[in-house]
């Protein structure tokens, strides 16, 4: 897998750890000033939008989130953590502390 950077990182974060396996890859972004903390996890994947909402959004998320559709992207957010499909790949953003808003979730996914 080709791992994405993203363009966009939300202000105050830089990149505090990458971890690699098969087919998968760990970008770990911490914010010095607030201890916040997020993770991006791009997984290589032949789901759709449609199969990712069976598959993880509603197992995962259950009921309980929203779809926002950003330059052809279909997101799905529940708090601080959304995933969507883009190219063959399924990306996850999980805050561990802290937040992020849906902004923000728009913004990183937008710029891969």
């Amino acid at each position: 897998i080709d791992p994405s950077y993203p363009k966009y990182i939300p202000r105050g974060y830089s990149v505090s750890g990458i971890t690699s396996e098969e087919g998968k890859i760990t970008i770990e972004f911490k914010n010095n000033s607030s201890n916040s903390s997020f993770t991006l996890v791009e997984e290589r994947s032949s789901w759709d939008s449609n199969a990712l909402v069976s598959n993880f959004v509603k197992k995962e998320f259950g009921d309980e989130y929203t779809t926002i559709r950003e330059q052809g992207l279909t997101i799905y957010i529940k708090g601080s953590d959304a995933t969507w499909v883009n190219g063959g790949n399924v990306f996850k953003i999980q805050a561990t502390d802290g937040e992020l808003t849906s902004k923000q979730i728009r913004s990183i996914a937008v710029s891969l």
